[in-house]
């Protein structure tokens, strides 16, 4: 017997859902009252069902009210439920309707079945003879319900908000990350480039990307194409809000599969310019698992030097304030341990270029490259080795030249890196990329999250951009006076004889003398 599927949360309201209180859009629409409805029915006659049902005195008139209420409760209409949430974010919704080619009513105004009511599992089919109206999979998850004519009705609503569940959503566990990027810090650009070759970037650290809601990024892969000699796209409006991405990732474990859900959000950094969009979109940010922010180099102080009357980084560091103040609601002065990856933008322009290092430069404008086990196969890692370059001098120039902005995540947050990428990697020509498009980098910050995460181990070590120092583990001791073992010296002895043994460190405490193997816990 399958063991029961643990409750999971809705990507849009964050709702708690069990597999079997799960809503359905229903397959079956009646549109059309032909052969149901007498002539003597007048359907603009208030709509009130009941007032015909008093007046109709045909022979029929049992069968034709159960007709006229079965195509009452299945003709297409604006749901309420759904409507609410979708005036709370941006005013209409941008859900993509994948059924217009099989239907002319769109997928969110078809009729919403909940199978724990008694009318809805009247229509309902009984799958055992008991009373179960449940299709499960082969794992006990909940995938459909069908109705009593055979139709399957398989397209899955949170029941909080009625908005749509991916096929699948909720069987693995689920983890969040939301991109954050200021105006003009090229959100749009980085996610339409990013997702289009999501699979390949999964790819390198041994994550199998399978795409579990294609219709959501047609906002980004079809409405804004990242391509030569086409305008690139508008920034997203900063009340809209974009449909979650969503994906599995795949990888093996001694042999044997581990699956994971990933939820990606875009949030508009002007969010955090109006105290209404905050409490609309503080959900996405306060459930966020890991997040993303983008930083337009012209935000940088370094820039203002070289462009005169430019500003320095004040935005981003708001928006650092604003995402401390929604995780801990306003009340606590803890360090916000959510993983975050800062940003640089656009690496490949010459503002960039002037402000970096040739070496920092070079290390920026290459691909980021997997590394391979001994038959050749990638291995599930993060390639920290390569990263620790990058991570040491981005370190020393935010430290440098963004002081307050260093300082704002030293004070807040635990876990944080910095990188720096192009979506382009080409001259953009009056908003129009001239090719050949090279994105570099873009996907190291996303691999990054995914070793935070648990997807993903690491290989290798990159410098922290603020350590914790090392403390002695004796509890009598405790002191931060501790000191690297390397060559020889990691290696000390205990015992005599046959009871002689060999130890391996890699740490000294200088005021009390104890060694002891130290493990990163970046």
């Amino acid at each position: 017997m399958k063991r029961p599927m643990d409750d999971f949360l809705c990507p849009y309201c964050f709702g708690h859902i069990n597999h079997e209180l799960v809503h359905f859009r229903s397959a079956k629409v009646e549109t059309d009252p032909t052969g149901i409805l007498p002539d003597e029915y007048d359907p603009y006659d208030e709509g009130d069902v009941r007032r015909f049902i008093s007046r109709y005195e045909g022979p029929d008139k049992e069968k034709r009210v159960q007709r006229l209420f079965e195509w009452q409760r299945f003709a297409p209409k604006e749901d309420p439920v759904y409507q609410k949430f979708w005036r709370e974010h941006g005013g209409e919704t941008t859900e993509v309707d994948s059924l217009l080619k099989y239907s002319d009513v769109r997928s969110y105004n078809r009729p919403i079945i909940d199978p724990s009511s008694l009318q809805d599992r009247s229509y309902l089919k009984d799958q055992d003879g008991g009373g179960d109206v449940f299709v499960r999979d082969a794992d006990g998850m909940v995938v459909r319900v069908e109705l009593a004519d055979g139709k399957r009705c398989t397209s899955r609503v949170c029941p909080h908000c009625h908005n749509p569940l991916p096929s699948g959503y909720g069987k693995h566990p689920i983890k969040f990350v939301s991109v954050i990027g200021i105006t003009g810090s090229g959100k749009t650009v980085f996610l339409s480039q990013l997702l289009k070759d999501m699979q390949d970037y999964a790819a390198k650290v041994g994550l199998a990307a399978d795409v579990r809601s294609a219709a959501s990024r047609r906002f980004y892969e079809q409405d804004n194409v990242i391509a030569v000699d086409v305008p690139l796209p508008d920034p997203t409006p900063r009340d809209s809000f974009q449909q979650p991405l969503f994906y599995d990732l795949t990888r093996l474990i001694n042999g044997r599969q581990r699956t994971d859900t990933f939820v990606l959000y875009d949030v508009a950094g002007e969010v955090f310019e109006d105290y209404q969009l905050i409490q609309e979109y503080a959900p996405f940010i306060e459930h966020s698992d890991g997040l993303i922010m983008l930083v337009d180099p012209e935000e940088l102080r370094q820039a203002g030097e070289i462009v005169a009357g430019q500003q320095s980084m004040t935005r981003p560091a708001e928006v650092l304030n604003q995402v401390h103040t929604i995780v801990f609601h306003g009340k606590s002065d803890e360090k916000c341990k959510i993983p975050f990856a800062i940003c640089i933008t656009k690496t490949d322009t010459t503002l960039v270029q002037k402000m970096l290092s040739r070496e920092l430069q070079d290390c920026l404008l290459d691909d980021v490259h997997e590394i391979v086990d001994e038959l050749g196969y990638e291995k599930t890692v993060f390639n920290a080795r390569e990263y620790a370059p990058i991570a040491e001098q981005l370190n020393e120039f935010i430290r440098r030249t963004e002081r307050a902005f260093s300082l704002n995540l030293r004070t807040n947050y635990t876990t944080y890196a910095f990188f720096g990428f192009t979506a382009l990697g080409c001259e953009v020509d009056d908003g129009v990329p001239v090719g050949p498009i090279l994105p570099k980098r873009i996907e190291e910050p996303l691999l990054w999250l995914f070793y935070q995460l648990g997807f993903i181990g690491r290989e290798g070590k990159y410098p922290l951009p603020n350590p914790d120092p090392i403390k002695c583990p004796n509890p009598a001791c405790g002191s931060i006076d501790t000191v690297e073992l390397t060559g020889d010296d990691r290696y000390y002895t205990t015992g005599w004889g046959i009871f002689k043994k060999k130890y391996e460190v890699n740490r000294l405490c200088r005021a009390c003398g104890h060694r002891w193997m130290h493990y990163e816990s970046q």
